[in-house]
């Protein structure tokens, strides 16, 4: 997964976007990571929204970069189908911090990665 948010990491045209996944696993057997950027931010009355298909925040329609609105319902989409969650921290003008977590499956002996 780290590969794949790195490779994210130049397409953000706002502040600077880190992430990080804690190598200890926590004690309910979850993979946990954070996402989080020194972005736009979100403001309080539109944070319950964005996991809303199509919904873009009114400062994010007001920038010249435009998005379709369908990134994070389709990562709080994929979470939720293998049992994961989404929570979300934001402060305009500052920026967001998205907090997730995954139930830590057991791969098959002959599985390969």
């Amino acid at each position: 997964m780290e590969p794949i948010i790195e490779q994210c990491h130049p397409l953000y045209p706002f502040g600077r976007a880190n992430h990080s996944f804690p190598q200890n696993r926590s004690p309910e057997k979850r993979i946990q990571g954070t996402v989080s950027d020194t972005g736009i931010g979100i403001a309080p009355d539109e944070i319950p929204r964005i996991f809303e298909e199509f919904y873009r925040t009114e400062t994010a329609k007001s920038l010249k970069e435009t998005g379709t609105g369908l990134g994070l319902p389709i990562v709080q989409l994929l979470l939720s189908l293998y049992g994961g969650t989404i929570e979300i921290d934001s402060t305009p003008g500052k920026g967001s911090s998205f907090r997730f977590s995954l139930p830590e499956f057991a791969r098959d002996a002959g599985a390969k990665p």
